[in-house]
């Protein structure tokens, strides 16, 4: 199964540990930063919120195409991209961080997290469901391109899916991070 994540790690800490050997204090508190890394990871969940309910940023995500938007809107569905309703379902309550003594990892583990993150062409298969969804929708919404659908001789078709980031983070998030790794290592002040 695919994944999309960014991962915080320890590695590369030997050099900042040499530097701080003479301060046991410090080097217990390098050792295990899991805390520090714990609100860093609710930051990053809250950055990757406020993408999803921006629909981007700092770059706005390119506009559903009309049909998903018309299928988003009369299924009862938010009309916003990646959007279902309720941040519990779809890409936008998958997403989680786990935390070990020295390392974060952000992501999600749903199939079709990267080609939405990253964009791409998809090519689903026509199915007989599908061309009895794509015929009630014509007639929903009397749209040619669901008649289109319905009618094809074709086995499968080419979607392209824009790019639209949601796994990132901004300046002022990263910022935060910083400040909470250097209050953690410094003793809370």
């Amino acid at each position: 199964m695919a994944t999309v994540g960014i991962v915080i790690s320890q590695k590369g800490m030997e050099q900042v540990q040499a530097f701080f050997r003479g301060s046991d204090g410090i080097m217990k508190k390098m050792a295990d930063i899991k805390v520090p890394l714990k609100l860093a990871g609710n930051r990053m969940l809250y950055s990757v919120n406020r993408n999803f309910r921006d629909s981007g940023r700092p770059e706005k995500w390119k506009p559903l195409a009309r049909s998903t938007l018309l299928s988003k809107l009369m299924g009862g569905r938010s009309p916003l991209p990646l959007i279902r309703s309720g941040a519990s379902g779809g890409l936008q309550g998958s997403i989680t961080f786990r935390v070990t003594s020295n390392k974060l990892a952000i992501g999600t583990s749903v199939k079709y997290a990267a080609i939405h993150q990253y964009g791409g062409t998809t090519h689903p298969t026509v199915t007989k469901r599908m061309r009895g969804w794509a015929w009630h929708r014509f007639h929903e919404t009397k749209d040619e391109r669901y008649k289109a659908i319905a009618l094809t001789k074709k086995t499968s078709l080419e979607v392209r899916i824009p790019k639209r980031k949601y796994l990132l983070f901004q300046e002022e998030d990263l910022k935060r991070i910083e400040d909470i790794l250097v209050k953690h290592l410094s003793g809370g002040k």
